[in-house]
């Protein structure tokens, strides 16, 4: 990969990723630096702007983009064969197993991070029900309004992102020839990085 010179900026690297076709372990190394410089290396910085304050916070910022990253992480896991609920899950269901599976009535709280949280933010620039506050355990469930709702640390959050990201990474690196970890990893990288679609 270095022999291209390869920024980890998509549209300054396409014409050489589609003239130089890396190997699969250059993929997952540009992988890793493009995420570093666009997603975990800022995502940090917003993260720790998120104030105590009531009057202004960069939570929903740092939420919003951590549910994009969920979902885009999870298009990598699926190979792109999922719709847009299935690639949240797919890496959502990776960040605390035990935890995402539990339930408030009939929906799990993947499903409510998804439909209150991901869907909240993205369609209406707020959290359905619930949201993000300082507490000592990682969710809690309140009543507002008659409903119950779920409420995340984002301390706990955070590092439980980083930690299934790092994981899948580490993944990716130990995966051998054949497995679908590295078909589905190939297919986006290519569709996403190399052809733009």
């Amino acid at each position: 990969m270095s022999r291209l010179n390869l920024t980890g900026w998509v549209d300054l690297d396409r014409p050489s990723l589609q003239s130089h076709p890396l190997s699969y372990h250059q993929k997952v190394k540009y992988y890793r630096k493009r995420l570093r410089m666009s997603l975990t290396g800022p995502l940090q910085r917003v993260f720790k702007d998120i104030s105590r304050s009531k009057n202004e916070s960069s939570v929903l910022i740092y939420a919003t983009c951590v549910c994009c990253a969920i979902e885009a992480i999870g298009k990598f896991i699926l190979g792109g064969s999922g719709n847009k609920h299935d690639n949240f899950k797919a890496f959502a269901s990776r960040m605390h197993p035990n935890l995402m599976s539990q339930r408030i009535g009939t929906k799990t709280y993947c499903d409510i991070l998804w439909h209150d949280f991901r869907n909240g933010l993205a369609h209406g620039l707020a959290i359905c029900h619930g949201g993000f506050e300082h507490q000592a355990t990682y969710f809690s469930i309140k009543q507002v309004c008659g409903v119950n709702c779920l409420y995340i640390d984002p301390a706990h959050f955070n590092a439980d992102f980083r930690r299934a990201l790092a994981q899948y990474e580490k993944d990716l690196t130990a995966a051998r020839t054949g497995s679908p970890l590295i078909s589905s990893f190939e297919k986006v990288f290519n569709d996403v990085f190399v052809h733009g679609f």
